[in-house]
């Protein structure tokens, strides 16, 4: 995409394909980030953005369809510990 996250949501994107993937360069939790081929935002940053949306607009309603997850156990745990 193009758009940001909160720029989508905005826009009326309703549905958020969330693929995951460790950035090794970086520590966990922050190293979780968003993953469509390129490395996008951080898990956490992208769940505050959601979270400050649906706080700004109570009466919509999001999916997050958290699929392709390529995490060791450990990795795994710290998105849990996210979510």
């Amino acid at each position: 995409q193009d758009l940001s996250i909160e720029k989508q949501l905005l826009a009326g994107v309703r549905y958020l394909d969330c693929r995951v993937a460790r950035d090794a360069s970086m520590r966990l939790p922050s190293a979780l980030r968003l993953c469509h081929g390129f490395f996008g935002a951080t898990v956490a940053s992208a769940l505050a953005t959601v979270a400050e949306f649906c706080n700004a607009h109570p009466l919509e309603f999001l999916i997050l369809d958290f699929n392709h997850i390529y995490l060791s156990p450990p990795e795994h745990q710290a998105l849990h510990a996210l979510l």
